[in-house]
């Protein structure tokens, strides 16, 4: 199962428990691969001779009963026959196995998740148009997840010498992550005085940049979140920001911050910023009160995707610090097309 982007195991069982109950209905057939969906598994299967495909179209129900799923889709596609598994709790898109399924992945590109068409998402920070990004949403959307993810994707496919990190967090944590890999610049702000200092510090190291002509490596400031600036104290930092953020696109400075929703008003021009790819929970199933938490809307421009963020246990997050450590890149093994952002 190349295509998958779960836990490998699981869809090979699923692929082996689909392959038995068609033969126990007399219609041997072959699972040929599979595509992950945002809600669905589609794997593609191959009669074994003698086996009709319009018999096979006629039994969805009794595949379904016997591996243990309800609303099984099976239909004849331009492809050949599908079967459509609708995905089960606890299998949801993790981000490890995704890096490990995808192709060579450029430095300083993530890897967001996957699209509700069946594509996974990148972000590429070497592309003006997603420079920067900013998500707002309410407390327990997943937010910092998706920030989080951002983070580990980096680690693991970008060089220290082509990226550093310096990450924000006021109370540590969400992002104390940051701190075991080899791209932390220094240790993480977890108090609004280090946060004021380090955003003054950047800022200052953009102005650098600026009138020397530099842009290497690039610098990505991770903050989760920025409610913290809201207050009239934190004036200072708050400007330190929007400097960045101002010229962040000619010096090779990114940064990567959750807000909550509404954004407050001291905050809200960040997203007319240029670069800024804005983030928001996908309205089609949030004003519908769906549980579709860690599902979202990037808009850059005119380009707009809805895609479910790839998540990290604390295993998974134990695991990628390791791998970035030793020094692992994603290379990736199979040709899956991906969506990124227009420049």
């Amino acid at each position: 199962m190349g295509e998958s982007f779960l836990n490998r195991p699981y869809l090979d069982r699923q692929a082996d428990s689909i392959e038995r109950a068609l033969s126990s209905l007399d219609l041997p057939a072959r699972v040929q691969g599979g595509q992950v969906g945002s809600h669905w598994v589609r794997y593609h299967l191959t009669p074994v001779s003698g086996t009709h495909a319009n018999k096979v179209l006629q039994v969805a129900e009794e595949v379904a009963e016997a591996i243990g799923v309800s609303g099984l889709r099976i239909a004849e596609r331009l492809q050949g026959l599908t079967i459509d598994v609708p995905l089960q709790q606890g299998t949801e898109l993790r981000l490890l196995p995704l890096l490990h399924a995808l192709p060579g992945l450029s430095a300083s590109t993530a890897v967001v998740g996957m699209s509700i068409e069946g594509k996974p998402l990148l972000l590429n920070l070497h592309r003006p148009s997603t420079w920067n990004l900013l998500v707002y949403a309410p407390k327990g959307y997943g937010k910092s997840e998706l920030i989080r993810t951002l983070m580990m994707s980096l680690a693991l496919t970008s060089r220290r010498s082509q990226l550093s990190m310096l990450g924000i967090d006021i109370g540590g944590r969400e992002l104390a992550v940051l701190e075991s890999l080899p791209h932390a610049l220094t240790d993480l702000a977890t108090e609004p005085r280090f946060a004021e200092e380090l955003l003054t510090w950047l800022s200052q190291e953009a102005e650098r940049r600026l009138s020397s002509g530099v842009a290497s490596p690039h610098l990505v400031l991770l903050i989760d979140d920025l409610v913290w600036l809201t207050d009239k104290r934190e004036e200072n930092a708050l400007a330190a920001l929007k400097h960045i953020v101002h010229v962040g696109v000619e010096v090779g400075v990114h940064f990567l911050a959750a807000a909550p929703a509404p954004l407050p008003a001291s905050l809200r021009d960040l997203p007319d910023h240029r670069g800024v790819l804005e983030v928001v929970p996908d309205e089609n199933t949030f004003l519908k009160g769906k549980t579709a938490v860690g599902r979202f809307q990037f808009t850059s421009g005119s380009d707009v995707n809805i895609a479910d963020v790839a998540w990290l246990s604390l295993r998974d997050l134990d695991t990628a610090s390791k791998l970035a450590v030793a020094g692992w890149r994603a290379t990736g093994m199979s040709p899956l097309p991906a969506i990124e952002f227009e420049k």
